[in-house]
């Protein structure tokens, strides 16, 4: 974690350099405009435009050295006895070091997740490598390869090793922790770098089914720079930290079983195409209605299956209904809107989710859902379209609220493993081609320890009760 302490200084906004006005700057957690907090004498600007988005970048030299305020907005203006003004206002990212330019680009970058030494693989809790010759322990003289991943912008991800060393009057000791980099000939700007760091944190959140949040970034600039870095100061223990605290700190999978460079390339990837699809995986910190959830799981199944493969042909009922329709003279508008929903018809949000579940493998998508996954997929797709219409389930469904959790929880297990799937994950352990998370009437997994694997183990324990509600639905 980066350290901060406030400070005052002399601020201005990043295209106004000469109107500067003294200030102080702290921490406010409990604002909803930006955790930093800048009270400055006097108007720093005027409010922005009317717009999408109207946040300004501000410049500070202070005591502790130059500071950088991103995407901050006045939020109060004060007046004062004397008739003068102060203004205050929070910003979403604080940089120290430097005064960074809208649109600056930077060479390099290092961020860290909680907990990554965890994931650098074979870890010791890993099923797929007992009975292998344990390796040594990684030390800072012996720290072990860095992964390395090019994507498809040609930034180039690694995740390493790094230790502290700590010396005291007994000894020396060292602690180690996992870091990620990213490198580019021609640059990352903050926004691509923040969109690379929140699908890592998203990956890793899946994973170990806990939120989880970088921290601790800091950016290098150019060589002519003289390898002057700077740092993106954390107001506060990132999401993720207390993860395993007095229990085990164990992922679904480690680094030692996927090819790390197409993993990471394609999970990329989808991060960028089904953005809705991954925000819907992920586990967040925030607490919304299980209802809300569902409707946006499957918001995100929808997506995903959509980017994956193409909608079924028209029939041959679909293309006479149109060809009716066009020899009646009815409108290009109304066949059009016809046409989608014979489309929608014969592409169903049931399709979807049976189609998604089955990338788990036959055997796991049957302990996980049970034997009909046409029924389970029929009873969520009912209940998501229930919900976003507003017409309740026969047989009290909708208010029943067991059903209604299960369904949410099933319906994220599937994206999550569906998610996996289409990175790369394979799961090596699985001797039958395309298992996840089953085989032979026995779980088949890495890290059956670890809290994702227990996440699908809880909805699995609702197999049988499918076929149950699915009497009660009475269709």
């Amino acid at each position: 974690m980066s350290e901060f302490a406030p400070t005052i200084g002399r601020w201005w906004v990043a295209s106004a350099p000469s109107d500067h006005v003294p200030g102080y700057i702290d921490r406010d957690l409990d604002s909803t405009g930006g955790p930093w907090r800048l009270m400055v004498e006097g108007r720093l600007a005027e409010l922005p435009e009317p717009g999408y988005d109207r946040h300004l970048t501000i410049h500070g030299d202070t005591v502790l050295g130059q500071f950088t305020l991103e995407r901050a907005l006045p939020s109060r203006l004060l007046g004062r006895l004397d008739d003068s003004e102060a203004q205050i206002w929070h910003g979403w990212q604080l940089i120290k070091g430097g005064h960074v330019e809208d649109g600056q680009r930077f060479r390099a970058a290092v961020f860290r997740l909680p907990h990554l030494w965890d994931w650098i693989g074979p870890v010791g809790l890993n099923y797929h490598t007992l009975g292998a010759t344990l390796r040594s322990r990684p030390t800072p003289d012996d720290p072990g390869e860095a992964l390395s991943a090019v994507l498809r912008d040609e930034s180039r991800v690694t995740l390493g090793r790094n230790f502290v060393r700590t010396v005291g009057t007994t000894g020396e000791s060292w602690e180690g922790y996992g870091v990620y980099g990213v490198h580019r000939e021609k640059g990352v700007s903050l926004d691509e770098l923040e969109g690379l760091t929140l699908a890592l944190a998203r990956l890793h959140s899946i994973l170990s089914a806990t939120p989880m949040g970088s921290y601790g970034v800091t950016l290098g600039l150019g060589a002519d720079e003289a390898g002057r870095r700077l740092e993106v100061v954390d107001p506060d223990s990132p999401s993720g930290v207390e993860w395993g605290r007095g229990s085990l700190r164990d992922p679904f999978f480690d680094t030692a079983e996927i090819a790390f460079e197409p993993f990471i390339r394609a999970w990329i990837r989808l991060h960028e195409d089904a953005t809705g699809a991954m925000a819907a995986a992920a586990p967040r910190d925030d607490r919304q209605f299980v209802t809300s959830k569902l409707i946006e799981t499957c918001n995100g199944v929808e997506e995903l299956a959509a980017l994956e493969w193409d909608p079924p042909e028209a029939s041959d009922e679909d293309t006479n209904v149109l060809t009716l329709l066009k020899a009646g003279s009815v409108s290009r508008d109304l066949r059009d809107f016809v046409g989608f929903h014979l489309r929608l018809r014969r592409w169903s949000l049931a399709d979807k989710l049976e189609r998604l579940a089955g990338l788990a493998g036959p055997e796991s998508v049957a302990w996980l859902l049970g034997p009909s996954i046409s029924e389970w997929a029929r009873l969520v797709s009912r209940l998501r379209n229930s919900l976003a219409h507003g017409k309740k389930l026969p047989g009290g469904l909708s208010d029943d609220m067991p059903f209604v959790i299960t369904a949410q929880f099933s319906a994220t297990a599937v994206l999550r493993l569906a998610l996996l799937r289409l990175a790369g994950y394979e799961n090596p352990l699985s001797k039958a081609p395309g298992e996840l998370l089953w085989s032979g009437g026995k779980p088949v997994v890495g890290h059956p320890n670890s809290d994702l694997f227990h996440e699908f183990e809880t909805v699995a324990s609702y197999s049988r009760q499918w076929k149950v509600w699915l009497d009660r639905l009475g269709d």
